[in-house]
């Protein structure tokens, strides 16, 4: 059963100019999988980020996830929102 968890959920490029912030928190369960993640990011708790949500990719504690992960967090993971960057 999962147990809820304070997480620290940052927004690097464009996310972050969407939610007009650079880090928020979120009370969220502790284990899930990568989709449902995803999900509750962009379906629930962030719905502002729905229309780059197919270009992000997440990361907990600086590891990148992928479409198979369970994710496992503790009390305040971090969790990022990336979407692609680009530079010059």
């Amino acid at each position: 059963m999962a147990t809820p968890v304070e997480i620290r959920v940052r927004f690097f490029g464009k996310a972050r100019e969407l939610m007009a912030c650079e880090e928020t928190r979120a009370t969220i369960p502790n284990t899930m999988s990568y989709q449902e993640l995803k999900n509750l990011i962009f379906h629930e708790l962030y719905i502002d980020l729905e229309s780059i949500e197919s270009a992000c990719i997440l990361a907990v504690d600086h590891t990148y996830l992928s479409d198979h992960s369970t994710v496992s967090l503790r009390p305040y993971s971090e969790v990022a929102i990336i979407p692609p960057l680009s530079g010059g």
